[in-house]
């Protein structure tokens, strides 16, 4: 089969839709799949709703106006996920809000129910700083949901007690978000006594995600791990320490919400603490990182994966 090197010439276009014809043929992909696929090199996210209710294609409207909305949350959360790496989200990124705003929903097909969805691959997502040296593009989002969801039907179902530790807790940061994870327990619990199939189609292969049989005893281990995450993130720690600006952030200046993060020395380690400031203790961070001075932050934090993330703060001051 030959294919053009270019986009560039004229007739590409043309070629493009002889091919995706000839690939429907061949493979069981819908064309409709195949076109954002060849001509954006985006995802096609499917989830395919399997039981009595959806055998002839069609769902009932209340199910599928709280899949679709418990869908929106799981991409707009995922997308949080992959850009703050944190396993809490506390605020949601503009750029969640775009890719959300770029995905366009597909045709279905008979026989079940399928949500069919096409995910821009190649939208920023979060440009390189001083943490973050790399840019990450949103094929990163749909790689994360897929490594989630395939934790959670392949092992989290399954209840296997090694979930339950700390220490899998810990070694596994690229797995944990409370919003995700009650995001797919939201979708789990409205879709049912069903099977979900998630499939990710893109240039580098299909890769398919089986929930199973969703039994009350299946979605009752989802729950128990959803309670035990919740249970490791909610401890928060008092913070008193001294340090310097080398991050700061306004994304919205009609905003009152700024992020700044501060080195400092803490149980004897060079630590990073993230701070959310309103307006007029932001106009202070500025001008102490102008001055090269240092800061004083006291309240509460909490430990993340690279990072303290102050929860609660009692006071920022220049010193």
């Amino acid at each position: 089969m030959a294919v053009p090197q270019s986009p560039d010439p004229p007739d590409v276009p043309q070629f493009i839709s002889r091919l995706i014809g000839l690939i429907t043929d061949v493979y069981s992909h819908a064309k409709e799949q195949l076109e954002p696929l060849l001509e954006t090199a985006d995802t096609v996210l499917s989830i395919r709703v399997d039981d009595e209710q959806t055998s002839d294609g069609s769902i009932e409207f209340e199910r599928f106006d709280q899949m679709i909305q418990q869908l929106r949350n799981l991409i707009v959360h995922t997308t949080a996920f992959v850009s703050e790496e944190e396993p809490i989200i506390e605020q949601i990124p503009a750029e969640a809000q775009d890719l959300l705003s770029s995905s366009r929903f597909l045709q279905t097909a008979r026989g079940s129910f399928v949500i069919s969805l096409q995910l821009p691959a190649n939208k920023i997502i979060r440009n390189a700083s001083l943490l973050n040296p790399e840019t990450i593009t949103a094929d990163a989002v749909t790689q994360r949901m897929l490594e989630v969801l395939g934790f959670i039907a392949g092992e989290v179902l399954e209840r296997r007690s090694e979930l339950f530790s700390e220490t899998h807790f810990r070694e596994h940061p690229q797995l944990v978000n409370l919003n995700v994870l009650e995001d797919v327990k939201e979708l789990f619990d409205t879709a049912g006594n069903t099977s979900l199939g998630f499939s990710f189609l893109s240039l580098d292969g299909t890769h398919n995600v089986s929930s199973g049989r969703l039994t009350p005893e299946r979605t009752a281990a989802l729950n128990e791990y959803v309670l035990f995450v919740r249970d490791m993130l909610t401890e928060d720690l008092s913070v008193d320490v001294e340090g310097k600006i080398v991050e700061l952030r306004s994304k919205n200046p009609e905003g009152n919400r700024n992020y700044v993060l501060v080195q400092a020395v803490y149980q004897d380690r060079p630590t990073f603490f993230a701070l959310t400031l309103d307006n007029e203790k932001y106009s202070i961070a500025v001008q102490a990182h102008r001055r090269s001075k240092s800061v004083r932050v006291s309240g509460r934090a909490r430990k993340m994966k690279t990072q303290m993330k102050i929860s609660e703060l009692v006071s920022f001051t220049e010193v």
